[in-house]
């Protein structure tokens, strides 16, 4: 057999697998081109996609199979599997949704990439530890054991830089602080799971068979693409962690003397007092914390002046 021979017949073996790439890699690509003319290719690469996996029906079989037929029984590895299935066909399925201009059912696939890849890489590393990798197992005690350390050292660091942007104690605002934490928490948290699951992948990914190479290699690039928006967009997760907690803690109006004083897209913090803490969440396409200072005036006629403490640009995108 000759190697041209080999290589056409390599290439119809796999037809599935590189057509799902290509589909996957041009609907990428199309999501940067204004144009009509995407919507009617993303549709043809649909139509394409589905006579593909119509025709070739073992091939578009046997991938199933490797995510959804196993060596043993456990109920666990089942729901590992499909669900591992379902997330890369949503994740697939995402450039495709935003060409064709259904952007919210993108989004909630995205949702559900994230979801079901989180679950069933928590279901294969209990699965690697049921099948003896012991390694797992001290790696895991390892990262539990820095969950106190990494609170600890994003509750300070974020408690800081809440502080300078705000000039207020976020102690003073309970749901502020519950939730402005906790994200930071997850932050620094995710980039160790990051680490770790490099580590884990590095030193068994020999030993995987099926849909656990996928599982491990989902969580990979999910972790990586979270740190590379989160580090490079802090100020977006910060927005939207701000928006939700002061609109559910902080007050609409402020007072000074007899007056009281609204401004759209503003949350104030404090109450009768002569100094309040101010959010506003789109002011010019701008976000951030202003300072208000009560003056008293003559006759009742208080008024107030503000003076600014921080502000970033709000991405289009992030609106």
């Amino acid at each position: 057999m000759t190697l041209k021979i080999r290589i056409i017949n390599g290439v119809k073996s796999k037809s599935v697998d590189l057509f799902l790439l290509f589909f996957y890699v041009v609907c990428l690509i199309l999501i940067k081109i204004k144009s009509p003319a995407s919507i009617y290719i993303s549709y043809v690469l649909f139509a394409a996609l589905i006579i593909v996996i119509y025709v070739r029906k073992e091939r578009s079989r046997e991938i199933v199979n490797l995510f959804t037929r196993f060596e043993n029984e456990l109920w666990i590895s089942k729901v590992a599997g499909w669900t591992s299935l379902i997330a890369w066909c949503s994740f697939i399925l995402i450039p495709f949704l935003i060409n064709i201009k259904f952007i919210y059912m993108a989004k909630v696939l995205l949702m559900i990439f994230v979801v079901l890849i989180a679950i069933s890489s928590i279901l294969t590393i209990f699965i690697l530890e049921i099948n003896g990798y012991k390694s797992i197992k001290k790696i895991r005690l390892v990262l539990f054991s820095f969950i106190s350390l990494c609170y600890a050292l994003s509750s300070a660091f974020s408690a800081s830089l809440f502080f300078q942007i705000s000039n207020l104690d976020l102690s003073s605002s309970p749901w502020v602080e519950f939730l402005w934490k906790l994200t930071a928490f997850f932050v620094l948290f995710s980039f160790i799971l990051q680490l770790v699951t490099y580590v884990i992948f590095v030193t068994t990914a020999d030993k995987f068979q099926g849909y656990t190479l996928f599982n491990i290699l989902g969580a990979l690039m999910l972790l990586t693409l979270l740190m590379t928006f989160v580090t490079g967009r802090l100020d977006v997760v910060a927005y939207y962690v701000l928006n939700y907690s002061t609109d559910v803690e902080w007050r609409d109006n402020f007072s000074c003397g007899s007056k009281t004083f609204k401004h759209p897209n503003e949350k104030y913090f404090g109450f009768d007092t002569e100094k309040y803490t101010v959010y506003f969440s789109d002011r010019n396409g701008k976000w951030g914390f202003d300072e208000i200072k009560c003056i008293k005036g003559n006759q009742g006629n208080d008024g107030y002046t503000v003076k600014n403490v921080s502000e970033q640009t709000i991405p289009t995108w992030a609106k």
